[in-house]
């Protein structure tokens, strides 16, 4: 049986709740976002597609896949590699596809024709534990932010002219992170 993965927009990036002393005046509050179901299986990372009618999508374990905004499958990508990847982000200009493999910590860039991967950069992280690595991956302006999970959570910067880390932050007041963003 394949389990259903939901995915989540939230309406307001902030809910407010009002407090009282007994916590039970008023009515519930509305929901702020709505609920979509996916097929796409180990569902681990998500991003907008260049022209933003669509999403990426990966599998820590099937795959890359194409889905519309209400969840559906649009299409399932070429590529048939069996990478642990936990996240993916896209450069809106160019339409490359970036994308974290866990277990290996690389990140690669997916190829035009969307069947091969080449490797970007290897993450090397002292003292990194086994299945707790990369989980998050934003495109920003030549620059590839990638977060690594813990054991230690870090927030790292990457060059892609350079082709070379150019900071590498431990962020303390998080136990956990499983993604990045601009």
């Amino acid at each position: 049986m394949q389990l259903v993965n939901k995915i989540f927009f939230l309406a307001l990036p902030v809910l407010l709740l009002s407090c009282s002393k007994s916590g039970n005046d008023g009515p519930a509050p509305e929901k702020e976002y709505e609920e979509f179901s996916t097929l796409v299986p180990g569902f681990s990372g998500l991003c907008y597609s260049a022209d933003r009618t669509s999403f990426f999508a990966v599998s820590d374990n099937s795959g890359i896949y194409e889905l519309l905004t209400d969840g559906t499958t649009k299409r399932k990508l070429p590529y048939t590699g069996t990478n642990d990847f936990e996240a993916i982000a896209i450069n809106p200009t160019s339409g490359k596809l970036y994308l974290a493999d866990e277990s290996l910590m690389n990140i690669y860039l997916l190829s035009a024709d969307e069947q091969s991967l080449t490797l970007v950069s290897h993450i090397a992280v002292s003292g990194g534990v086994s299945n707790k690595g990369i989980e998050g991956l934003c495109y920003g302006s030549d620059t590839l932010y990638i977060a690594n999970q813990e054991s230690p959570t870090l927030l790292i910067k990457y060059s892609l002219s350079s082709q070379s880390e150019t900071s590498r932050r431990q962020v303390n007041l998080a136990y956990y992170l499983s993604d990045v963003f601009l």
